[in-house]
């Protein structure tokens, strides 16, 4: 009876109110949180109400199931009233997304929220005021704002999105204070660790992102109580930070500031070394056969007293060596001692060598060098008359063994160590002996009190460049080598030119060597700058040996060099500079044999990337600009490549790099030209297209499969050839299947590059295209031919490329310059461009960054884009990883980013050709 009016199913919503919900957004100690009114503003209950639109139930639904799942959670915490029936949304934060899209979503005045249309970034802004820095948080200029979530900001009414801030956003207020006298360093270091995607103002200060450090793990020896118990604290330690500071916050980034330049350098923190050199500590202290002889309670450890005499007869000189010390003279009781031993010398010394006597003083007692090496080498301590043991720390005697030769007894000091050993060596001895040396380093300080006339130069030399010719100068007056680093496009040529016009005349010869592609950009720049100043090109095949006999400044190629050295080397010249110095990086090349056989008193070196593969090119180049300062290549090897690339010595690293820090001078641009605009690096990923997969996996299967053998049987070592033959066909396929497959298989690269060129001539801009093959050239061509695209090319075939420049700089119809990587990374101003794609990019870091320089250089006004192109789950991708792994070392050495070693480990080949 009556079928058709029977429910097709029963629910006691068919009971509940249906009314108008709304979703009130309300703050409670800067949490927020949801309350749920009806129309009439009564509060609700979600499990006795429906809302009258279905979305707004799908909302009631969602907050029903947290509150479900809430019931299962216990809040020990929970002080206020009724705080665990409050919906708070940064527990529930995606609901948010659900609210925004409610008519009913509003604020406590009744306006409803929005959803702001675009994504705003919070910023740190820090300010001084009357002598005191004080901090406020900030976003499109408005302080008005309460933070929803990691993800969301609430502002007048609407809803923001920003970038995910990290789970402490809800203390992000707690920064806007007043900073203590001294603490803007301790400030930005818990900012750096508990907030993320916050840009940072300091006034007048610039931020640097800078490599990782490791904190220094610390033992403080604090007492020896009254029942003979040695009690130890143990933690880290930096320099400019407090013991308990990294106790006290989970700190993972650190923040350096130099007062007087004016920098804020950020570092990431690495605890992997203090962390093992604990873990070392206490398998040491657990492997002793009675426990009960210590106590360890987290970061407290009590020994009793025979335990801790033991242990530290034995472990002492470990400890000495991994952790920073603190009250180590509490040990006097145990006849133990830490002392800083000391070299006293009877020398004479000249620019070059030291030589005579050395012997060791500690503690007022005198050993000879070979003595001490033999008591320490034995029992890692020396025993004194009193009976004491001296420990001794590692790192001196690991210095001391670089400059005695134990099997001839003999020391190997030259002048070039003196900032090396100084610290080893007695105060009144270092003032007396070393005099004259000291005064020349010191000098280094005052290089702006350095005599320069400009006024003969044709420019205006910014005051780095002013700076850096007095530094070449101040070198040239005392003999020394040096190689000017600057980043490409700083004008290192324009300096080195004022050099040559501060110290020509008529009775000194010049030489200029450089890459055959510069040779005319030297004569205009001297032309430009110098006009009054002669000189002769010694090159191409007609060339007249009689200039130098005519002429005082010659500018050559290192080809040219290299073929007629047999008569260059009996030339005297007073000076001698290379241009793009890396020419001499390989110390076996015809090249850099000829030049170490130039005759001139004083040599200089330009170079924007100095170092490109490994340590052994800084030893080729300080073989020709200072020879005395490294001895023999087995030497360089034994004292510094294999400490430093084979064993991660971070000491000898330093030590490397005080020794040749005053000898190499490196400005970048982001540093000294804060006019020059903006330089955006991005990386643009490319799938492969089905058939050239199949082609890379079939090849990369194949080579994994002989390389395995031929590693097997031959070793790593012996195998380089063959590995590189197998990577660059690999890459080579990623970036140019074409050439593998009569052009059946067509590069998903090619169209990723067309795509963003036709954008870019679109909008009446220019681009360059670097790239290391020829064949990708010609296939560019035809892209950019099709689309009715002008260009240009330059290859190393191209003869005029000056010409080609020109075109490209002032004729508007040549939109796309393309070059080889090798070719149009050195000396070429292309600033008419302001996009740069590298196609096929690979190890060489800094090659890329020189070709980027091109067109992000002295002259540029707008901002510069730079695009790397790399396939996706090929050999490209995994190299990049490679590299950041790799990039550390000579950042360490002289801190730019230019090491990618191409000798390839087994290790690396397995990850680069594995699955």
């Amino acid at each position: 009876m009556f079928e058709s009016l029977k429910r097709k199913h029963f629910s006691f919503d068919d009971y509940r109110v249906k009314d108008k919900i709304y979703f009130i957004l309300k703050f409670e100690n800067e949490r927020s949180y949801i309350e749920l009114r009806d129309s009439k503003g009564k509060k609700v209950d979600t499990d006795a109400v429906i809302a009258t639109n279905e979305y707004d139930n799908s909302i009631l639904q969602k907050i029903n199931e947290i509150k479900e799942k809430d019931e299962f959670n216990i809040n020990w915490d929970d002080e206020i009233e009724n705080k665990s029936e409050r919906l708070y949304l940064d527990n529930n934060s995606f609901l948010v997304d659900y609210l925004l899209k409610s008519e009913s979503f509003i604020n406590e005045n009744k306006m409803k929220i929005e959803l702001a249309e675009e994504e705003i970034n919070l910023e740190l802004i820090i300010e001084k005021v009357e002598e005191k820095f004080k901090a406020k948080i900030n976003f499109n200029n408005n302080l008005d704002y309460k933070i929803i979530s990691q993800t969301h900001l609430y502002s007048n009414g609407k809803i923001y999105l920003i970038k995910n801030i990290g789970d402490n956003y809800q203390q992000l207020k707690e920064f806007e204070v007043e900073i203590k006298d001294g603490y803007l360093n301790k400030f930005l270091s818990i900012f750096y660790s508990y907030f993320t995607n916050i840009k940072c103002q300091v006034e007048g200060f610039s931020i640097k992102k800078i490599n990782s450090i490791s904190l220094k793990p610390v033992i403080v020896f604090e007492k020896i109580d009254v029942d003979k118990y040695l009690h130890l604290k143990i933690g880290l330690n930096l320099d400019n930070y407090d013991f308990e500071f990294f106790k006290e916050f989970n700190i993972k980034k650190v923040v350096d500031i130099n007062e007087k330049s004016k920098d804020i350098y950020i570092r990431e923190v690495d605890y992997n070394k203090s962390v093992q050199a604990f873990d070392d500590l206490f398998k040491m202290l657990k492997k002793s056969k009675d426990k009960s002889e210590f106590f360890i309670d987290n970061d407290y450890i009590i020994m009793s007293n025979n335990f801790a005499k033991e242990f530290l007869q034995k472990k002492l000189h470990y400890l000495i060596n991994h952790f920073e010390l603190y009250g180590s003279e509490k040990l006097n009781e145990y006849k133990i001692k830490i002392s800083k031993p000391k070299l006293t010398f009877g020398l004479s010394s000249s620019i070059d060598y030291f030589e005579g006597d050395m012997e060791i003083n500690i503690e007022d007692e005198t050993f000879s060098v070979v003595n001490f090496l033999k008591m320490y080498n034995k029992d890692k301590y020396i025993k004194l008359t009193d009976n004491s043991n001296v420990i001794i720390e590692k790192k001196f005697v690991d210095k001391l063994n670089r400059i005695f030769d134990e099997k001839k007894g003999e020391f190997n000091v030259s002048f070039y160590d003196l900032p090396v050993i100084e610290e080893m060596i007695e105060t009144q001895q270092l003032k007396t002996v070393f005099s004259k040396e000291i005064e020349v380093y010191e000098g280094f300080n005052e290089i702006e009190k350095v005599d320069l006339n400009l006024k003969e130069v044709d420019a205006e030399l910014r005051n780095y460049q002013e700076y850096g010719t007095k530094w070449l100068k101040y070198l040239y007056e005392n003999r020394l080598g040096g190689c000017l680093a600057d980043d490409m496009g700083l004008g290192k040529t324009l300096q080195a030119i004022a050099l040559i016009k501060n110290i020509y005349t008529d009775k000194k010869k010049i030489v200029i060597v450089v890459p055959t592609s510069l040779i005319y950009n030297w004569e205009n720049e001297l032309k430009k700058f110098t006009p009054d100043l002669e000189y002769a090109i010694y090159y191409g095949n007609n060339r007249d040996f009689k200039v130098f006999e005519e002429n005082k400044i010659f500018i050559t190629t290192y080809g040219v060099l290299r073929n007629d050295i047999g008569r260059i080397k009996d030339i005297e010249f007073d000076t001698a500079i290379l241009d793009e110095s890396q020419n001499i990086k390989n110390i076996n090349s015809q090249i850099s044999k000829a030049v170490l056989l130039i005759k001139a008193e004083n040599r200089f070196a330009l170079s924007g990337t100095p170092i490109e593969n490994h340590l052994g090119e800084l030893f080729s180049l300080f073989r020709f600009l200072n020879p005395k300062m490294f001895g023999t290549v087995n030497n360089f090897n034994k004292k510094y490549i294999v400490p430093i690339q084979k064993e991660g010595n971070e000491d000898v690293s330093k030590e490397l790099k005080k020794k040749i820090y005053p000898f190499i001078l490196r400005r970048k641009k982001r540093d000294v030209l804060k006019e020059l605009p903006e330089k955006v690096e991005q990386t643009l990923y490319v799938d492969m297209n089905t058939k050239q997969k199949k082609l890379y996996n079939e090849r990369r299967i194949f080579f994994k499969e002989v390389l395995d053998k031929q590693i097997e049987r031959e070793g790593v070592k012996k195998s380089q050839f063959f590995i590189f033959q197998a990577l660059n066909e690999l890459r080579r396929i990623t970036s140019n299947p074409e050439s593998f497959s009569e052009n059946r298989i067509t590069s998903s690269k090619r169209d990723l590059l067309m795509e963003n060129l036709q954008d870019i001539v679109s909008n009446g801009r220019k681009a360059l295209v670097f790239t290391n093959f020829l064949n990708v050239i010609e296939k560019i061509e035809e892209d950019l031919t099709k689309e009715g695209i002008k260009y240009l090319v330059i290859t190393g075939a191209t003869k005029k490329r000056q010409e080609i420049v020109n075109l490209f700089q002032n004729e508007e119809e040549y939109k796309v310059l393309i070059m080889t990587l090798k070719t149009g990374g050195v000396g070429l101003n292309l600033t008419a461009a302001d996009s740069v794609f590298i196609f096929d990019p690979w190890w060489n870091v800094s090659a890329e960054q020189q070709a980027i320089d091109r067109a992000h250089r002295i002259g540029q006004d707008k901002t510069v884009f730079s695009y790397k192109i790399i396939t996706k789950d090929s050999i490209e991708e995994k190299i990049e990883l490679l590299q950041k792994k790799k990039r550390e070392l000579i950042e360490n050495i002289i801190e730019e980013d230019t090491m990618m070693s191409k000798s390839i480990s087994e290790s690396d080949l397995e990850y680069i050709l594995g699955e």
